[in-house]
């Protein structure tokens, strides 16, 4: 952990690059976690209720887990004062593609940006936090949102693909122009986690 003291401040700007074909995405997760770094986390591939837990959290309160740059377990019981805004800035225009192979099978990450929200701590410690905290390790410090598809290759032959995963529409949300991205619910799915370790 951090060596640092408890305070607030104000969010660091500037976007995040495209998260890894996270935690939770089938055969990929175990290459992806493995270049992971331990203060982001990517909710692609998650399973849906775990994501839902998560948005559910960041809407009432700062949102406390427990992780080991492996696994990430939401606290539902812990919580730190304060709330996300969204960052000023436009996200870029453009989707990304990813594309890794993997066991024979080749999976595709398909996504676009709406923006980031974050918390205006900086440093927290645990006599900030409040409720049952046993475990806390980090801060949801901010999150970035957009639009995910993720397939795999069905057949070589038939060069058909199967959906995996996703959040929002990626075609409707590129379409969207990205200062109005923000407000549309096609483009509102969670993509990544930005965490700020608990500090004694």
């Amino acid at each position: 952990m951090l060596g640092c003291s408890s305070g607030r401040g104000r969010p660091s700007g500037g976007g995040a690059g495209a998260p890894q074909m996270g935690p939770g995405a089938g055969q990929m997760s175990q290459a992806a976690t493995a270049t992971q770094p331990c203060d982001r986390f990517s909710t692609v591939g998650m399973p849906p209720e775990q994501v839902a837990d998560i948005e559910s959290a960041m809407r009432d309160f700062v949102t406390i887990v427990s992780y080991d740059c492996k696994q990430l377990t939401l606290l539902k019981d812990c919580r730190l004062e304060g709330a996300y805004g969204f960052l000023d800035g436009a996200p870029p225009r453009e989707v990304t593609r990813v594309s890794q192979r993997q066991g024979g099978e080749t999976f595709t990450l398909a996504m676009v940006r709406a923006g980031e929200k974050r918390t205006t701590w900086e440093r927290v410690g645990r006599a900030d936090m409040r409720g049952i905290c046993n475990g806390a390790t980090h801060v949801i410090r901010g999150a970035s949102y957009g639009a995910f598809e993720m397939t795999k290759d069905a057949s070589s032959a038939s060069h058909s693909r199967v959906k995996t995963a996703t959040a929002g529409d990626v075609e409707e949300c590129a379409a969207i122009e990205p200062n109005a991205r923000r407000r549309q619910p096609v483009c509102l799915g969670l993509l990544e986690l930005f965490l700020l370790p608990v500090v004694p």
